[in-house]
């Protein structure tokens, strides 16, 4: 259902023109843009984005010249794709329909859209699709060779380097976020009388079968295996950067207990040879050289427009 209420903005949208506008957002080279469209798209982005649907106040400003600045872009892309003769993909529009159809089949909300509105439903698919073979053929004239591929792994090493991993075991000694201090206390006394008797010679793996309550790792004797540095808490991170192999730490506090670990092993970063990365680096590549690309296209497309913004919209002045 969330699909098809993301679509009704869209024919909402198809018809503003024959409304009577509250007001003028934009001009781009003659093309009005209506602050009914801003808000129709302001709200589109925040159902997209945001959980509910409400941006935080100290992102409103920003998040209303975004949704503002792509209405713009979208009327020059339209205009754009007008005068290189990029159409619609009309295939893949039908598809989407179907699939709509077959989805949604019996729905009331979906009849009354393919009874009234099926029209405006495929023109708006279809100036998406216009919009997106049009940045499809931007970003695939970009190419890279060999030699910018190779540069950008050695220029790079980061991306390709395979972090740090330390092999640990663990026991953990729950309490409950809410429990008062006085048990946390004890936990932690009971922690600290463990790691007494590890440090006197008592096998690890034996006790963390005993005492230790992380179900995925007591059967195994505390082993958690090799894990990503990254991957672990800050506080787990920092205990384990002051061991060395076959030492076991103080008792380190977590949101979910006390935590006892011994660093079993730790292999350090290594960079991959090129020969391995040299697809993965060359799509990162293309990625960062074609979305350059598409954003040098559209700043283009702005600096030769004619564009009007009516800047109060941005501040919420009325009332958007």
């Amino acid at each position: 259902m969330r699909r098809l209420l993301i679509l009704l903005p869209l024919l909402a949208g198809a018809a503003a023109e024959a409304a009577l506008p509250e007001g003028v957002f934009a001009r781009v080279d003659g093309r009005e843009i209506t602050i009914a469209e801003y808000r129709q798209a302001l709200a589109q982005a925040a159902r997209e984005r945001y959980y509910h649907f409400q941006p935080p106040e100290e992102e409103m400003a920003r998040f209303r010249r975004e949704v503002g600045q792509r209405l713009i872009d979208r009327v020059l892309l339209a205009a754009e794709a007008e005068r290189r003769g990029v159409g619609p993909d009309r295939e893949a529009v039908a598809r989407r329909i179907e699939a709509l159809a077959r989805r949604y089949e019996g729905s009331p909300m979906w009849e009354r859209i393919r009874r009234e509105r099926l029209p405006a439903l495929q023109a708006a698919l279809e100036a998406e699709s216009r919009l997106q073979r049009l940045e499809a053929e931007v970003k695939g004239a970009v190419k890279v060779t060999d030699e910018e591929v190779r540069a950008y792994y050695r220029a790079h090493p980061d991306k390709f380097t395979t972090p740090e991993r330390v092999r640990v075991s663990l026991i953990l000694l729950r309490v409950d976020p809410g429990a008062p201090s006085e048990q946390w206390l004890k936990r932690r006394d009971e922690a600290a009388a463990l790691v007494r008797r590890l440090r006197e010679g008592e096998d690890f793996a034996a006790l963390a079968r005993e005492h230790s309550e992380d179900p995925d790792s007591a059967g195994r004797g505390g082993d958690m295996g090799y894990l990503h540095r990254g991957m672990l808490s800050g506080p787990v991170e920092e205990a384990l950067a002051k061991l060395e192999v076959g030492q076991i730490s103080e008792p380190v506090q977590l949101l979910e207990g006390w935590a006892i670990l011994r660093l079993e092993g730790r292999i350090e970063p290594r960079l991959n040879p090129y020969e391995q990365v040299q697809e993965r680096a060359r799509e990162l590549l293309l990625r960062e050289r074609r979305e350059a690309a598409w954003t040098r296209f559209k700043e283009g497309l702005r600096e030769k427009a004619a564009i009007e913004v009516d800047e109060r919209v941005y501040g919420g002045g009325d009332g958007v």
